[in-house]
């Protein structure tokens, strides 16, 4: 399960004020409210900064009447016709446009011909179908794969949602699946409220939640075990929209909201974590298996200030401000990583047990971890050398070890070396039993169960359960991944065009084709198209 991260055109700055305080006041570097990749699922979108050196040219002229210093200053940065721009204010000269990342005349015709200088052309002057009226793609941030339902993030804060809907979880006001036999784009965008607009997106297992420009929580779908923090244990959505219903009263600045199996969490404040819903082995965090149907305003003893929250299935993971991951929650597979099979948070609080010891063989002391990401029964962490390290259940070789052995059950990862993936990676996404990996370049890679297709290779051969990732190519993806997440069963991934590309298990319409057949089992995702999402 994954978690988004935020887009830079959405981060307001009250969240940045907010984030820079909580860096002065955590005596930290400044939290960080993306992840992701993104998820739930459920890596982080890190903006490049260009700094031009500025060359000041002094010319001093001295008459009879005195000096005169004329000082032009240059900042030396290209903004004229052909020069590469990144949409900024700024970047391109008055009168061209940032096109495909190049300064260039607009020539937006609209008359549904593909021209010189336009990325698309469909014919109409409406924005955020597809094509928007300066012709170029509408923005699709991220995507999100829960159990069997699936949700992306669109430019400007929109949501739209597909698949099961039994609860409710894709937000229309009924329980109709979408995309089994219609498109996506059919009922349009998750009523989210008058004005309101989504900064970041985690879907669970039949529930989804947004964190909302208006800097409030909103969630919707199977409300059974209280995971929607609404004081109750209603559905929302089934029968009316999330905006009918109340936020999620958290008490505190919310940086990241993560919907797990039937839980979810929020990292608030200076680092600290607030959880509700299902709490059967602990996974709330507070020491006893009392389900919550709201948030407490007590926050979870973490034995330090956290940076980033990841959620899995019964069972959640926090990276500290000093390095440490701590995790707990359900541990029968081992996916806590402390050797054994007890459950940590139903007698005690994370904080009071050690940090996950992460000490794997080939990776250097003082290497740290980057990334986190959770699954059904495993755990991975992703460092900055680009390796990655999996745990936890491991019978279809979702660790990527070459074999099917349980880890973390009854050894410690100390005797574990990182994956051989053949690449350095640069975010994580679990599913169930399958684990992917994005790595330099945008190229993805997933190993585990493929009984579905979910690893897009064009058939249902397991991998990594007696070969390891690195003896596989990477994903015929038909672009270069910029956000990936995997669900329960099935993999999505959003590519440099902003399409979005789904495979593997579709009995609800979760892949968006408006069919129900598998995708991914005996073709590539270069072979399926985008998902009709306009």
């Amino acid at each position: 399960m994954a978690f988004t991260t935020l887009d830079n055109w959405l981060r307001p700055t009250i969240v940045a004020g907010m984030l820079a305080c909580v860096s002065a006041c955590a005596g930290g570097e400044v939290l960080d409210a993306g992840d992701d990749n993104a998820d739930g699922t459920m890596g982080d979108t890190v903006a490049a900064t260009d700094t031009a050196t500025d060359d000041t040219a002094t010319d001093d002229t001295t008459s009879t009447t005195g000096t005169t210093d004329d000082t032009t200053t240059d900042t030396g940065a290209c903004t004229s016709a052909g020069c590469a721009c990144d949409g900024s204010e700024g970047s391109c000269d008055d009168g061209l446009q940032c096109i495909g990342g190049i300064c260039g005349t607009p020539s937006c015709n609209n008359d549904g011909v593909v021209g010189s200088g336009e990325q698309c052309d469909d014919g109409n002057n409406f924005e955020g179908d597809g094509c928007d009226n300066d012709c170029t793609w509408t923005e699709v941030l991220d995507v999100q794969a829960g159990r069997a339902h699936t949700c992306a993030l669109i430019e400007k804060g929109r949501v739209r949602c597909w698949g099961l809907n039994d609860s409710g979880q894709l937000g229309y006001k009924n329980t109709e699946n979408i995309g089994d036999n219609e498109d996506p784009a059919f009922p349009g965008d998750v009523p989210l409220g008058g004005g309101e607009k989504a900064l970041s997106l985690s879907v669970g297992g039949s529930h989804s939640c947004v964190y909302l420009m208006s800097e409030s929580v909103r969630c919707w779908g199977e409300g059974g075990s209280g995971q929607l923090g609404l004081g109750n244990t209603n559905d929302v959505g089934d029968d009316e929209f999330p905006f009918d219903v109340a936020t999620v009263n958290i008490n505190s600045d919310v940086l990241q909201v993560l919907a797990g199996g039937s839980h979810s969490c929020a990292l608030v404040g200076a680092g600290t974590v607030r959880c509700w819903g299902l709490n059967s082995s602990g996974q709330l965090g507070y020491g006893n298996t009392t389900n919550l149907t709201v948030p407490l305003t007590v926050d979870l003893n973490l034995g330090g200030p956290a940076t980033q929250l990841r959620a899995g299935e019964d069972h959640n993971c926090v990276l500290l401000e000093d390095g440490k991951v701590r995790c707990w929650g359900r541990n029968n597979k081992g996916q806590l990583g402390y050797g054994n099979t007890d459950n940590i948070g139903d007698t005690e609080t994370p904080g009071s047990v050690v940090p996950v010891p992460l000490n794997p063989q080939g990776i250097p002391d003082g290497t740290l971890v980057t990334d986190i990401g959770l699954g059904h029964s495993h755990s991975c962490v992703l460092y900055e050398t680009g390796d990655v390290l999996c745990w936890g259940d491991n019978f279809y070789g979702q660790l990527g070890q070459g074999n099917t052995t349980t880890i973390g059950d009854n050894e410690t990862l100390a005797t574990l070396y990182p994956i051989n993936l053949g690449a350095k990676a640069t975010s994580l996404s679990l599913g169930k039993q399958h684990t992917c990996a994005m790595l330099e370049g945008g190229q993805v890679k997933c190993w585990g169960r493929n009984l579905y297709g979910q690893l897009g290779r064009g058939d249902i051969q397991h991998v990594g359960d007696d070969e390891e990732p690195a003896d596989i190519t990477p994903i015929q993806l038909g672009g270069t991944a910029t956000a990936l997440s995997a669900g329960d069963y099935h993999t999505c991934a959003v590519l440099e065009n902003h399409s979005v590309v789904c495979w593997g298990f579709n009995d609800y319409g979760q892949l968006g084709y408006g069919d129900t057949q598998l995708r991914g089992d005996d073709e590539l995702p270069s072979e399926i198209g985008a998902v009709p999402l306009f």
